[in-house]
C-alpha cells in the first residue's frame, strides 16, 4: 500500500524531469554550448501558439469591450430585478470559489508544471540532437521505405495532383491548430476532471520522452527541408532531382510551403529539426482524440476530424514521411498503455 501511495503520477512526472535534466547535462558536457541551442524551443512554441496568436491579439481589445458591456448589462439587470450585484459577485468569488481555485492550482503545480518542464528539456535535448545529427541524416532510408510501400515518393506524387481549395485549407488548418487545440483540451480537463488532467499530463510527457531515442536513432529532416528546399545543400538522388526541377505545386500548397519556410528560417536559422520519425504531431493527434473521448464523447465530433486531417497533413504538407504516421500512432498507444498499467486507479 505504501509503495502505491509513493509511486504517484505526479511523482512519476518529476522523475521524468530529473531524468531529462541529467541527460541534458550529459549532452552539454559532450558538445558544450553551441549556437542555436535554444532554437528548438521557439520552434515548438511557434508551432503551438503561432497560428492563433495573431488572431488573438487582433481581437483582444474587442473581447475586452464585449466583456465590459456584458458585465455592465448584468449589473444593471440585477439592480432592476432587486438583486444585489455585490452578493452575486461574493457568491462566485467568495471563499468556496477561492478553495476551488486553490485546488486547481495545486493540481496544476503537481502535474502541469512538470509537464511544461518536460517539454522544455525535450526541446533542449532536440537542440543538441539537431546539431549532432545534421551530418548523420537517414532521410534517404525513410524515403525508400515510403517508395517501397507506395511505389513512388509520396511528397512528390501528392503534389502532382490538383486538389479543391477547401481540402487544402482544411488539412492545413487542422495541422496548424492541432497543438493549440491539444493545449486547450489540457485546461478543459483541468477544469472538468483533475484526475484526467493528471493522466493526460503523464501520457503526453511519456510520449515525448519515448520519442527522443527514436529521433536520435533515426535522425530525419522533413521532405520540405531535405529535398524541396535542401536547406543543407546535400546531394539528392538523380531521379528525385529531375522531378524537383519541374516541381510546381498548386498555389495554396506553395503558399503554405513558403510560409513554413519563412517561419523556420526566422526561428531556427542554422539547425533544422531532425525529428520527423516518429511524428510528434500524429502522437498528439491520437492523444487529442483519446482524452477528448474520456472527457466528453461529444467532443469527438470535433477532435476526430481535426486529429485525422492533421495526421494526413503531416505528409500532405511535406513535413513528414508517410511512415512517420504509424510510428507516431504506436508511440501514443504505447504511452497510453503504460500509463494505464502504472496508474489504473487514476
Amino acid at each position: 500500500m505504501k509503495k502505491i501511495l509513493f509511486f504517484t503520477p505526479e511523482r512519476f512526472l518529476y522523475l521524468l524531469v530529473v531524468f531529462l535534466m541529467i541527460v541534458v547535462s550529459v549532452f552539454r558536457l559532450r558538445i558544450g554550448e553551441v549556437g542555436g541551442l535554444f532554437d528548438f524551443l521557439p520552434y515548438y512554441a511557434g508551432l503551438l501558439f503561432g497560428p492563433v496568436l495573431q488572431n488573438v491579439l487582433g481581437y483582444f481589445g474587442a473581447v475586452l469591450i464585449l466583456l465590459f458591456i456584458v458585465f455592465g448589462v448584468v449589473w444593471i439587470y440585477g439592480g432592476v430585478r432587486g438583486h444585489n450585484p455585490h452578493e452575486k459577485l461574493t457568491l462566485h468569488f467568495g471563499a468556496a470559489a477561492r478553495r476551488w481555485w486553490m485546488e486547481k492550482l495545486t493540481v496544476f503545480l503537481k502535474a502541469g508544471l512538470p509537464t511544461i518542464l518536460v517539454f522544455f528539456f525535450v526541446g533542449l535535448m532536440m537542440s543538441y540532437l539537431n546539431v549532432i545529427n545534421m551530418e548523420a541524416l537517414r532521410d534517404n532510408e525513410l524515403l525508400e521505405w515510403d517508395r517501397f510501400l507506395f511505389g513512388d515518393y509520396p511528397f512528390l506524387a501528392l503534389y502532382e495532383v490538383s486538389y479543391p481549395f477547401w481540402m487544402v485549407w482544411s488539412i492545413a488548418q487542422s495541422f496548424s491548430y492541432l497543438p493549440f487545440g491539444f493545449f486547450i483540451l489540457f485546461f478543459v480537463a483541468l477544469y472538468r476532471d483533475s484526475k484526467l488532467f493528471v493522466k493526460m499530463a503523464v501520457t503526453f510527457s511519456l510520449a515525448m520522452v519515448a520519442s527522443v531515442p527514436l529521433w536520435h536513432l533515426f535522425p530525419v529532416m522533413s521532405p520540405h527541408d531535405r529535398y524541396i528546399d535542401n536547406v543543407y545543400e546535400l546531394p539528392i538522388a538523380e531521379d528525385i532531382a529531375v522531378r524537383l526541377e519541374s516541381f510546381s505545386p498548386q498555389p495554396e500548397l506553395q503558399r503554405y510551403l513558403d510560409l513554413a519556410r519563412e517561419k523556420k528560417n526566422n526561428r531556427l536559422q542554422e539547425h533544422y529539426p531532425t525529428s520527423t520519425f516518429p511524428s510528434a504531431h500524429v502522437a498528439w493527434g491520437v492523444l487529442f482524440i483519446y482524452f477528448s473521448a474520456l472527457l466528453d464523447r461529444r467532443l469527438l465530433w470535433v477532435t476526430v476530424p481535426v486529429g485525422v486531417l492533421s495526421s494526413v497533413g503531416t505528409f500532405f504538407l511535406a513535413q513528414h514521411y508517410v511512415v512517420d504516421v504509424p510510428a507516431g500512432v504506436v508511440v501514443a498507444l504505447v504511452a497510453i498503455w503504460i500509463v494505464n498499467r502504472l496508474f489504473p486507479e487514476n
